[in-house]
Parts: structure tokens; sequence; C-alpha cells
């Protein structure tokens, strides 16, 4: 959101559609191989299966529940028979511009009741005072561990930083006092030194896994080199160190038209590492057009294992951006969610939902 929500408030000057409603028309969601086969295809994993959609129409969307409300950076885990989800959502009309973190829930995680209060938000007189987004929550043990990005108004100062939080019923959260818990690194010829944001926290082998994005100075060139995953490890959950590149830009990708890895989310099964991200295109503008997967036996040096798996197109729903997926492994199925937005033919947000 950090990068892109002043281009956002412009775009929305002028927008004077209200509520949108659901197309008379079939919408199919169009999901591309590297052939760009349409509607489901074969990818490149160990279990040779597709990745297929539910329905044609988003599980949450711009206005659900909430008047204005713009919903994205959805994460979710599942305890029991519940769906939990932890989503940032922001009136685009606000000045300042301010973003809060809300929660959902539901039985079968496609039909979602969202709480109307903010369970988090920016504190004044706190360091956080700004904005607080990007959430990512694990539990373990009776604790939920919240990690959420932190950012000025100065979006090109780079200040950016990633704070915890814990809560014992999901709803009322208390901030760590070692906060910030990764912050940018002062020598800008070292990684990490250009932003810390965007966390996807695992839990595995007693200890935090937290992924990241950052990037390394190019001074005096703009906007510096390609925003690489990393990752810090911690075994209290509030002190974290071993700050290292997780995944960088593979050969797959031009450098002059790729810029970057961002919003990664992790899972561990049966002793492997599954990392999803969005690809960001084009060197001048922050265009986040793909959903891929890596893979790693250790949590770090991973492996590309499923290319193409949403992509931006011209499609009514994802005209702009697919970004910020969050998966889990549910009953011998692998579902994700994840955010999308368009502003023409209509302006929306939202997440949508697919399951393989």
């Amino acid at each position: 959101i950090f990068l892109i929500v002043l281009s956002i408030l412009i775009i929305l000057v002028i927008i004077d559609n209200s509520k949108n409603e659901i197309p008379t028309e079939n919408k199919e969601i169009i999901i591309h191989d590297t052939n760009e086969q349409e509607n489901e295809i074969t990818l490149n994993n160990e279990n040779n299966l597709s990745w297929k959609n539910l329905d044609n129409w988003p599980v949450i969307k711009y206005w659900d529940t909430l008047d204005w409300i713009l919903w994205w950076d959805p994460v979710v885990i599942k305890e029991w028979d519940i769906y939990k989800m932890w989503l940032s959502g922001w009136k685009p009309f606000e000045t300042p511009l301010v973003v809060k973190i809300y929660y959902a829930s539901s039985k079968d995680g496609i039909n979602w009741n969202i709480k109307k209060e903010p369970v988090f938000e920016s504190e004044k007189d706190s360091w956080d005072s700004s904005s607080v987004e990007t959430p990512s929550v694990v539990k373990v043990g009776d604790t939920y561990h919240m990690y959420y990005t932190w950012y000025d108004w100065d979006f090109k100062s780079g200040i950016y930083s990633i704070w915890h939080a814990t809560s014992l019923d999901w709803i009322t959260w208390k901030r760590d006092s070692n906060n910030p818990v990764v912050v940018p690194h002062d020598d800008p010829l070292k990684w990490w030194h250009y932003t810390a944001a965007e966390p996807g926290v695992v839990f595995y082998n007693n200890e935090f896994y937290l992924y990241y994005v950052s990037a390394k100075s190019n001074y005096p060139s703009w906007p510096g080199t390609w925003f690489w995953i990393m990752l810090a490890t911690s075994k209290d959950a509030s002190n974290f160190s071993n700050n290292q590149i997780a995944y960088s830009i593979t050969s797959s990708y031009d450098k002059t038209k790729y810029r970057w890895y961002s919003t990664p989310s992790v899972y561990v099964k049966n002793d492997k590492f599954y990392l999803y991200h969005d690809i960001v295109y084009n060197l001048d503008w922050f265009e986040q057009i793909w959903i891929w997967s890596a893979i790693s036996d250790n949590g770090l040096n991973f492996k590309e294992l499923e290319v193409n798996i949403v992509w931006k197109t011209d499609t009514w729903w994802k005209s702009e951006s697919v970004l910020a997926p969050t998966v889990i492994w549910d009953d011998w199925v692998e579902k994700m969610w994840f955010a999308w937005h368009q502003f023409k033919p209509d302006y929306n947000f939202g997440i949508w939902y697919i399951y393989k």
C-alpha cells in the first residue's frame, strides 16, 4: 500500500461512482501459465495440480460491511473449524490517509463477517502513529503474534519498519516494548538499508522466521537496487537477528523491466518452506502483476516452484494489480486469498480466493 497510495488518491478525485454492483454478465477469473492458457492451468509443482476459482466474484470487495473502506493485505489462519483473517482497511478520501487493521471470520473461507471496528490501529504519540498495515499473524501456544508495517508519510524516505504485537483473544493487542523489531540498516550499502516492510511470519522448530522486503542503496540512482525478500529469526518473537537474503531476483526476469519481489507469505509442510509472493514490474512505476511461489528445505535458498499462478490482465477485476497472497494447507487442499484492484471501468479493491 505504502508505495501506491498517492496514485490511488489522485485517481479517486475523478471517481464519482458509489457501491459497485455485481455485473450481470458472467465474468470468469483468468489464471495463466507461460503459454497463456485460460481458466485452468497445469503448474510447475510436485503434484502437477491446478489452481481453481470457486466462483466468479471476490469474497471481499470495496464497501463490504463498511462504507468507503478499501480492503487489502489479507492474512488467514484456521483454528478448528473457523477461518480467521486480518486485513488492512482504509478510507481513500481521508486526509491524511490512515490505514487500520481489521478482523474477519468465516466458516468456509468464502463468506466472511468483518468486524466493524478495527482491532489494531496507529496510536497517538507513538512512533507508529501514522499508519499500520500488512499484518502477518501466527499463533504459538495460547498467544497470537502479529507483525505489521509502520511507515511515515514521506513515502520515498524509506523509513519503514516492522513492529510486533501480541494477543490472547485475537481482538485486543498489546504492543511489544521492544518495538520496532526490524528496522532498516544504517549502512546504505548493506541489505535491509532501504525499508523493512511487508512481513510474513511462520513458526517452525521453536523459532520465528520473519520474512520481509528490503533493498540496499544505489545512490545517487533512484529507486536503488532491486527489492528482495529477507529473513530474520528469533527465539522469543521480539529480538530478531541473522538478517539475510532469503530469495533474490532469478534469471527468469529481465532486470531492466522487473523491479522486485513483494508481500511474502510462507507456510511449512513436511519440513519444506513454501513461499508465495507477488512480482513488481516496471522500474518507474509500482505494478504488482504476478503471484508466484518458491520452495526451500531450510527457509533460505528458495527455488522457483510455480509460475504465473495469477497475473494482471485487462480482465475487469484485476486490471491494475494482483498481490499480497496468503496461503494455508487445509484438509489436503492448498488455499490462497490475495488482494486485487482495478480502476477502470469501475473502481474496486478486494480479496479473491482460489484453491488447489
